[in-house]
């Protein structure tokens, strides 16, 4: 076992002044274990402090029951596991002016009026909970970032980045507290990439002054008989709700099949076949014959549509938007536009 030697002391010695026994002594040399001197250390210190660094698998203190614990460094803390756990007491904090690393930081088990993990540097683990506050000024980095529990408020606050694969709060979660102008919730995958909420777990009222889209119509989810492509035109009829147009000027045109609606309603339906019907908006559509932009688009049978000065009432599916001279296209009209 590994030695640390105190030579030249008397038969008892005082370390911040308590007396302490010999545990070896030979060839004018008193010896004391690493085993041994741990022991002292805890349990006649309360704390531990270094300007350096402190390095290992785990530190631990638990069943704490004094009016301040601490752990500090000016320099590093590095390990596995730092955790401070089983505390009952006024102050609870974890702090270091650098940096504390590990694979999980935990502080749990808390009753204490402030309960806070602060950091001037950097704090990157797994794991880093609190029941209470989490705050740091530079960045904090982790696979779960969670604050629950707390007795006022769960707060996590940074001057940097909060970033991390999951980041769950069960209250609310506020941004924008500084008033700023700038954006605040942004999308770091890139454009039309990541969803709010999804089909099975969504949200139930949006609260907002304005919004935009990138797409342009505004479309609606029927029953369809069979799947079809975008840009065919539909008329209500057939075995369900809409079926492919089949008839010229057709009084029973429902609108065009999209591809990318802005604003999608009745999405909830289920069906075998779901037919998305723009009902108004620039929208492609399948088109024959010649075309002029503002030309009235009725049903020319087949899917498609087709330019008519005098259309009849109820017939005209919207105006076009591009000249077409051709046979069989694609063009993009305004449906809805009579």
């Amino acid at each position: 076992m590994a030695t640390t030697s105190i030579s030249g002391l008397p038969e008892t010695t005082t370390v911040n002044g308590l007396t302490v026994g010999p545990f070896d002594y030979s060839g004018g040399t008193y010896k004391v274990t690493v085993a041994t001197l741990g022991s002292y250390i805890l349990n006649n210190g309360t704390s531990v402090s270094v300007t350096g660094g402190i390095t290992g698998g785990s530190f631990s203190a638990s069943g704490i029951s004094l009016t301040t614990g601490t752990i500090s460094a000016s320099g590093n803390i590095t390990g596995g596991n730092i955790l401070v756990s089983g505390v009952t007491l006024s102050t609870s904090n974890i702090s270091a002016s650098g940096t504390i690393t590990g694979g999980n930081l935990q502080v749990s088990g808390v009753s204490i009026s402030t309960n806070t993990i602060s950091a001037a540097g950097n704090i990157t683990g797994g794991n880093i909970s609190t029941t209470g506050v989490l705050s740091v000024t530079a960045n904090v980095n982790g696979g779960n970032l969670i604050a629950v529990n707390a007795v006022n408020a769960p707060s996590i606050s940074a001057s940097g980045n909060i970033t991390g694969n999951n980041i769950s709060v069960t209250n609310i979660l506020t941004v924008n507290t500084g008033n700023i102008a700038s954006a605040v919730i942004l999308n770091a995958g890139g454009n039309a990439r990541g969803n709010i909420g999804s089909s099975s777990n969504y949200f139930n009222q949006v609260f907002a002054q304005a919004t935009t889209a990138l797409y342009a119509d505004l479309a609606e989810v029927y029953e369809a008989d069979t799947d079809h492509a975008p840009g065919t035109v539909v008329s209500f009829g057939g075995s369900k709700e809409v079926t492919i147009s089949t008839q010229y000027a057709d009084p029973a045109v429902a609108g065009v099949i999209s591809a990318n609606p802005s604003y999608l309603m009745n999405n909830g339906l289920t069906a075998d076949h779901r037919a998305v019907v723009a009902l108004t908006g620039r929208v492609p559509t399948s088109v024959t014959g010649t075309v002029y932009k503002g030309s009235m688009m009725i049903s020319a049978g087949n899917g498609r549509a087709c330019a008519c000065a005098t259309p009849a009432m109820g017939t005209v599916i919207g105006k076009a938007l591009e000249n077409f001279d051709g046979e069989n296209g694609i063009i993009e009209i305004v449906v809805g536009r009579t």
